[in-house]
């Protein structure tokens, strides 16, 4: 979600001058192996750029990707430019108008700021934080999993969880804002004025399962 807007403005802006941005979605959780629901997310999201799902990586390896975000502008069937990470928006706007001969109002005047606050996981293969549990959780190789209290820090003004549920559940963000989560997915959970660093709080009286949080 971070870089994906960024691209979305930029393929809206540059589309007439022949411009098509393609998404790879390399899978993550092995949930996102299922065209189905990368379908039902991508329209939960409003992305209506055609997504190539890259269950095993070989499309992201063949092309020396090892990490994403990552921008990569072919031309005339070569790689002309490429950023592995966030940001860099205006310089690959600033390549785009080169290749095309834009003339049209930039859509970056800077580079937009992007948070460096890492996104958190909720299983233990990448399980980078340590986060404050109360109730009955478990947790898996992909995902925490059970019901109760989870808090977390975050920094930004959008929240997002990668979470699902078996059957349609409300949860509690922040004592005070309703979430409804069931299908595996992406979640906005919550939306600040200010981009500080607060804490999270979700309360679930049924059992979800938590994969990943990030903010923007």
């Amino acid at each position: 979600m971070r870089c994906l807007e960024s691209i979305m403005k930029l393929d809206k802006a540059y589309r007439k001058y022949g411009l098509n941005a393609v998404l790879v979605h390399p899978s993550e959780w092995e949930f996102e192996k299922s065209k189905e629901n990368i379908a039902m997310a991508a329209k939960d999201l409003g992305i209506s750029l055609p997504i190539i799902v890259d269950r095993d990586r070989r499309i992201i390896k063949g092309m020396g990707v090892n990490f994403w975000p990552a921008q990569i502008l072919f031309h005339d069937g070569k790689a002309i430019y490429r950023h592995i990470g966030e940001g860099e928006y205006k310089k690959l706007e600033d390549k785009i108008q080169e290749i095309y001969g834009a003339k049209n109002k930039a859509v970056f005047s800077k580079e937009p700021i992007i948070t460096r606050y890492p996104a958190l996981y909720f299983g233990r293969r990448k399980g980078n934080f340590k986060f404050t549990y109360a109730g009955e959780w478990k947790q898996g190789k992909e995902y925490s999993e059970g019901k109760g209290v989870v808090i977390f820090p975050v920094k930004g003004r959008k929240v997002y969880v990668v979470a699902e549920a078996t059957r349609k559940t409300r949860i509690l963000v922040n004592k005070r804002q309703k979430i409804d989560i069931s299908y595996p997915g992406l979640y906005l959970i919550a939306s600040f004025k200010r981009d500080i660093e607060r804490e999270i709080s979700i309360i679930s009286n049924s059992k979800i399962r938590l994969y990943s949080a990030a903010s923007l």
